[in-house]
């Protein structure tokens, strides 16, 4: 048995509930990581949820104790408006979070453990949505900066008159990474990508899903 603190730094019990435990944390990962789940079941995904997990629950336990509202200031100033008569952090987050079916003979998650692991997946799928919108500003102003970005509805209008289209350009262009995404986005399919060597053609999968972040998947 641990005890922890939850959102609001009071200190709780769980007996047979430990964050540190594999068993836990693979109960966690069924519930809300990989198909039907919120998050990828990517390893690595996997990974950065705990370890932000572990920083935020460390920050939360150096935060001071609330403050006691005033009796004066608990109603609600508006109640048509149906505001919270207190601020909280996640009252920011524009996500919602559908409760997952637990299935027969799965060990539930404790009522205040799940109030803390829901609050920690809100403020994780919020900072990846920030950090995935940074990313994608940065590719977007490198891809307008190659070459080839200023042909790209020219290449789109080329294929769709013709059977056969050649592009020719300088090594570095953008050929290899940027036409197979010109033609992902107006709704192609069916792509493929050859390369001379094995090295080449991993390295290009991997910029493209980089470019994309990883949006068209096994594709």
């Amino acid at each position: 048995m641990r005890s922890d603190d939850d959102d609001d730094g009071t200190p709780s019990h769980s007996p047979g509930w430990d964050w540190q435990c594999p068993r836990t944390r693979r109960r966690v990962e069924e519930l809300h990581f990989g198909p039907g789940g919120l998050l990828s079941s990517n390893p690595e995904d996997i990974r950065d949820f705990w370890a932000f997990f572990e920083r935020l629950r460390r920050f939360q336990s150096r935060k001071p104790p609330p403050l006691p509202t005033p009796s004066s200031s608990r109603k609600d100033p508006s109640p048509s408006l149906g505001l919270p008569p207190r601020y909280h952090a996640l009252h920011r987050i524009n996500l919602a979070l559908p409760e997952p079916r637990p299935r027969r003979g799965d060990p539930a998650v404790p009522r205040e453990r799940r109030s803390e692991l829901f609050s920690a997946l809100l403020h994780y799928l919020d900072f990846a949505q920030k950090r995935s919108f940074s990313k994608l500003a940065k590719i977007r102003r490198d891809r307008s900066a190659l070459p080839i970005a200023r042909y790209r509805e020219a290449i789109l209008s080329a294929v769709a008159r013709h059977r056969v289209v050649v592009v020719a350009g300088d090594t570095g262009c953008g050929k290899s990474t940027q036409v197979p995404q010109f033609l992902l986005e107006a709704g192609y399919g069916g792509l493929a990508c050859t390369q001379p060597r094995r090295i080449a053609c991993i390295a290009l999968a991997k910029r493209v899903a980089y470019e994309s972040l990883g949006q068209h998947g096994d594709r």
